[in-house]
């Protein structure tokens, strides 16, 4: 039996309402989870800071003989998935892989590469949410101005070089702002290359200094 011709085009009008909303209401419910995920993985990260120390991650990864380089790897992987700093990583690598400090950097960086490609990617989906862009609005423009203006380029890489800023988070922000790709990774891995280079090569020293 067909659809009276008074009622078909309200039907009409409910269900491509109904495709235009779906998304955002699926992508509502990704956000709200990786926020649960993010509070529950970084309020662990603090209060049981004791867990993520170099010399802690380097022990828990010692019980995986044969397989530590791997498993290290994987780690890294998780590790950025939820926005834990990425410092204690590097220097329990250290730790474990004094001797091979070029395989370590280049396992490390590619970490970093496939951690910020994975986020550019989830950000460009998901995106902030239109209430936080909302709220956000004028500090957001700043920020996709200073990324996308003609120093950018440096600017993207003095914040991953610097040793306390979330780099991870920015690959959110650029993927969110939807910003061209390879604009925003070069830089990233640039500064990231540098800072990196800089631990692995002093590493030995910076552990017995600072851990």
């Amino acid at each position: 039996m067909g659809l009276p011709c008074s009622t078909f085009p309200l039907r009409l009008f409910i269900t491509r309402k109904s495709k235009v909303m779906y998304p955002e209401k699926v992508k509502r419910n990704i956000r709200i989870a990786w926020i649960c995920l993010l509070v529950a993985c970084l309020g662990t990260y603090f209060l049981a800071a004791s867990h993520f120390t170099p010399q802690a991650i380097a022990a828990f990864l010692e019980q995986y003989q044969g397989q530590v380089f791997a498993v290290y790897f994987i780690l890294c992987l998780l590790r950025g998935i939820t926005l834990i700093p990425a410092t204690p990583f590097l220097f329990a690598g250290i730790i474990l892989f004094p001797n091979r400090p070029f395989l370590l950097l280049g396992a490390f960086l590619l970490s970093l590469f496939l951690i910020a490609l994975f986020l550019y990617r989830a950000a460009r989906y998901v995106g902030m949410g239109p209430r936080f862009l909302g709220a956000h609005q004028d500090k957001i423009d700043k920020i996709k101005k200073r990324m996308h203006g003609r120093a950018g380029f440096w600017f993207i890489l003095l914040w991953a070089f610097a040793p306390f800023t979330p780099t991870d988070l920015i690959s959110y922000v650029a993927g969110s702002l939807k910003m061209r790709f390879s604009k925003f990774i070069v830089p990233l891995i640039s500064g990231e290359a540098l800072i990196c280079s800089i631990y692995v090569f002093n590493g030995t020293a910076l552990v017995r200094h600072y851990f």
